[in-house]
């Protein structure tokens, strides 16, 4: 896949600010190019118009909501002529409450796109009920959660889209999800243009460019007429999402497995065999695949870079799916140096005793490389954590007779991986 079309900083802060405006029940306001009309009703839909280039936007209904979209490619209004060449943002999201308080709550079943469209825009069918999408071949971008039809109010994960078959090239896509920040740090959120792909297979023309099988954008993908439309896993995959055991840091191996996140989540049946792909994002957008397993050992120049982890299902039975369940992550640093914490005496003091106050040294936030933002400390007693014991500093207490301290000291950083060193231990004589 292609570098995407658009700058960072004009693909995410719309989406940031739609989503905050989301969480408090206002819609974002339309953007507009200069000289466009905002609103404009022809027919069932209302749209933007740009009368400098003779295109419109679809905005959304003009009234009542319909379950079949049949959306034209050309409009006439105003004594003049628009080519629609882009579906917006939630343009026909469907009855989800929370993306769109107040909207009908009528689903749609079947969608009709005309060759001229070039962008599907976020959300812009989301949470309908329509199994299957025909993509044409001048449409070259499709937005976060476009197609995705796994969430519907009170009936999340049982109408999800079946199959999408594309017409030609391979569009753009914001594969990745919105970049989400919060007080632990910035992401992706994963969330990709099809949803979570249970039951879903992505066609497309033999030879056609940018596509790859068996997958592509994380989904199941063959050229047209290859294979049968596979069935997935039940109704509650989506209660389910990718777990890692520790923080992805460059060089460090991590093991993927599932978790339940809400209750009943669960594949059913049970596969017969599930593993996970691990992929890498290099800079040009394309992915490179790790490798297939539990487990993957990250290269040491992947920092940085973006890590997927989908999760491969097959039987019983022709029962199989490539599911994409939150699997991403950025790759995390690795400190050059981590220094190994010294328990120190008082000056003078040969041996530890009730009272005797020890200090942490040599691993403060200067002696990592980098240097860490923040250094945190536990103190041990013969390896149990001592309570309320979080200072660099502990002073010995009776308890501590015939035992041995240690002490661990944990570095933070941006952007790179939480690293602990721990202490060589201290032993506490038993007699006074």
């Amino acid at each position: 896949m292609s570098t995407p079309r658009r700058p960072v900083a004009r693909r995410l802060l719309p989406g940031l600010v739609a989503a905050a405006l989301v969480l408090v029940g206002v819609t974002a306001p339309a953007q507009t190019a200069a000289g466009a009309s905002s609103g404009v009703a022809v027919g069932a839909f209302t749209y933007v118009l740009d009368p400098q280039q003779h295109t419109a936007t679809l905005k959304g209904w003009s009234g009542k909501r319909r379950t079949t979209i049949t959306v034209p490619g050309k409009i006439t209004t105003r004594g003049a002529t628009y080519r629609v060449t882009t579906i917006g943002r939630a343009a026909f999201a469907g009855p989800v409450d929370y993306v769109l308080p107040g909207r009908s709550p009528v689903p749609a079943t079947k969608v009709s796109i005309p060759s001229g469209v070039v962008s599907i825009e976020d959300y812009a069918f989301y949470g309908n009920r329509i199994t299957s999408f025909v993509i044409p071949a001048s449409v070259t971008w499709i937005g976060t959660n476009a197609l995705n039809q796994d969430e519907i109010a009170g009936e999340a994960w049982k109408y999800s889209l079946r199959k999408v078959t594309f017409r030609g090239a391979a569009p753009q896509m914001g594969e990745l999800g919105d970049y989400v920040c919060s007080p632990g740090g910035c992401g992706y959120n994963g969330i990709a243009p099809f949803g979570i792909g249970n039951g879903l297979i992505v066609y497309y023309p033999k030879g056609a460019k940018g596509f790859t099988s068996p997958t592509w954008a994380g989904y199941m993908a063959a050229p047209a007429g290859s294979k049968s439309v596979p069935t997935g896993y039940g109704s509650h995959v989506g209660d389910l999402d990718v777990s890692l055991d520790r923080e992805p840091v460059a060089g460090v191996k991590v093991t993927a497995s599932l978790r339940a996140w809400a209750v009943g989540g669960k594949l059913s049946p049970k596969p017969t065999t599930l593993t996970y792909l691990w992929q890498l994002r290099g800079t040009d957008g394309t992915w490179k695949k790790l490798r297939t397993g539990k487990s993957v050992t990250l290269p040491k120049d992947s920092a940085g870079k973006v890590l997927r982890v989908l999760t491969i299902a097959n039987g019983p039975g022709k029962r199989s799916a490539v599911l994409q369940l939150r699997g991403v992550r950025t790759v995390l640093h690795a400190f050059a140096k981590k220094p190994r914490p010294t328990i120190t005496l008082p000056s003078g003091v040969k041996k530890a005793a009730v009272g005797t106050k020890l200090t942490a040294a040599g691993a403060t936030a200067g002696k990592w490389s980098p240097h860490a933002d923040s250094v945190r400390y536990r103190w041990y007693r013969n390896g149990k954590a001592i309570t309320k014991a979080t200072k660099r500093t502990y002073t010995v207490t009776a308890a501590d007779r015939g035992k041995k301290l240690t002490v661990r000291a944990t570095a933070t950083k941006a952007e790179y991986g939480t690293a602990s060193r721990t202490s060589a231990a201290l032993a506490v004589p038993k007699k006074r």
